[in-house]
């Protein structure tokens, strides 16, 4: 409701000002409007049927809302997007103004912004971190939780320097809880609370929300980027935190083991402090590029990850890597065929350091400290794009796991949509998409924008 009464009080506000005639931009124009309050949005209805017998979630149906609000005037703009969910809750995902000046122009407030060439999958893209309890399977862009900061866009000819400095710090939203929580998150909540109880779960819960951190845990970053004969380029500098957090994983196997008595109900301060749960400093250094090449939209990233742990010998902390990404689409010569093919690579350093210590945070059971993701997309449309259908495999290549998304979308009217979607995940139990292998599941959407 608190939410709901501030979104009403903004709108009250603007409208407010604007009748008085204060409703101008930061120009010459001051008291003139050059646009009225816009809103656009789409209302979802979603029936999700896990197909999996013993699932204890096998049917779900849940509606959203979502509204983009905008207001622009000649030198200045608002604006916002709110998300109604189907427990009733208002989310702001983004809300910010923004002042257009000669060479530049400055935004402040709740933004989510994207760095780097891929196509919703990123090597240099770390400003926003993700909600991950409905797993990947929402849209990359609604994944990202919008985060209050400044952003200044200075104009240099053809090129952008980008600068953003966020004071706040937000993790990755993770499951612990329910069909898309992972057999070890649930297992670490079950035997956390058998050993300190529900009250003490929930003051972990905070921790891993990274509640109340300090200025320490701000984000800064700076972008360059411009276009030279028919490429796109540009370089990056982010400073900031991981957004999955590390830990001391020798306490939690004593928290696992059931013979093992280390600590008792009223030893919570003590295990936490042993815990040593943390969100890892990191400086990212990155490039990115993107062009036309042989008729394929070529497309790059790459990143170097420094953490405070140089030398790779503090377990707890997550050793430097370099990550990377390399793809394109195209357009094929039958129908309307488009083909999407992206692979996302990651080596973690000073791998010595990690394959004997299986406490480490980044030890890999299977020993893969060179990992290749490879995404493919092929997509199509008929009936002068009515029928819109598409598939897409996510592989992990040395886990040997994958998803499998196949979705159809029929446009029903220009402004109504009709999505069937079928979703499969495979593979063994500890990896990214096998722990998923029960999940299997038939989605139907019914989608209206306006």
């Amino acid at each position: 409701m608190k939410k709901i009464l501030a979104i009403t009080m903004g709108l009250v506000l603007i409208c407010s000002l604007e009748v008085l005639g204060f409703g101008g931009g930061f120009g010459d124009d001051f008291g003139s409007s050059t646009s009225e309050l816009e809103v656009e949005g789409s209302l979802e209805f979603d029936t999700r049927i896990i197909l999996d017998d013993s699932s204890d979630y096998p049917l779900n149906s849940f509606p959203t809302l979502d509204l983009d609000l905008s207001y622009e005037k000649a030198n200045s703009d608002f604006q916002a997007a709110l998300n109604f969910d189907s427990e009733g809750n208002a989310n702001i995902e983004e809300g910010f103004i923004r002042l257009f000046y000669d060479d530049f122009d400055i935004s402040a407030g709740r933004q989510k912004i994207v760095w780097g060439k891929g196509d919703k999958l990123h090597v240099v893209d770390n400003f926003n971190a993700q909600d991950l309890t409905d797993f990947i399977n929402p849209d990359y862009l609604d994944r990202k939780i919008g985060q209050e900061m400044v952003r200044l866009n200075y104009y240099l000819g053809s090129g952008n320097l980008e600068l953003v400095y966020s004071p706040q710090f937000s993790p990755n939203k993770l499951a612990t809880q329910g069909e898309w929580s992972s057999p070890q998150l649930a297992e670490l909540r079950t035997n956390f609370i058998e050993q300190f109880g529900e009250v003490a779960a929930l003051r972990l819960q905070e921790e891993l929300k990274g509640a109340s951190r300090g200025l320490k845990y701000g984000q800064a970053g700076l972008r360059y980027t411009n276009s030279k004969s028919g490429y796109d380029y540009g370089f990056s500098f982010y400073q900031g935190r991981l957004k999955n957090p590390s830990m001391n994983r020798e306490a939690i196997n004593s928290l696992n083991n059931d013979d093992c008595d280390d600590y008792d109900k009223d030893d919570y301060d003590e295990f936490l402090a042993d815990l040593n749960l943390d969100y890892d400093r990191v400086s990212v250094f990155g490039a990115e590029f993107s062009s036309v090449i042989a008729g394929i939209n070529a497309r790059g990233e790459l990143a170097y990850y420094l953490t405070e742990d140089t030398d790779g010998d503090n377990p707890s902390i997550h050793n430097n890597r370099v990550a990377w990404l390399i793809g394109g689409d195209k357009d094929l010569d039958w129908s309307n065929l488009n083909l999407n093919v992206q692979l996302k690579s990651e080596l973690i350093l000073n791998d010595d350091e990690i394959k004997d210590n299986p406490f480490h945070i980044d030890y890999n059971e299977d020993g893969d400290y060179f990992t290749n993701m490879l995404v493919f997309k092929l997509s199509d449309s008929f009936k002068n794009e009515r029928v819109l259908p598409e598939m897409s495999l996510v592989y992990n290549i040395e886990a040997q796991d994958y998803m499998l998304d196949n979705e159809i979308e029929f446009l029903l009217k220009d402004d109504t949509s009709f999505i069937v979607n079928y979703k499969i995940f495979s593979g063994d139990e500890h990896t990214t998409f096998g722990q998923f292998s029960d999940n299997d599941y038939l989605a139907a959407r019914l989608k209206y924008s306006f």
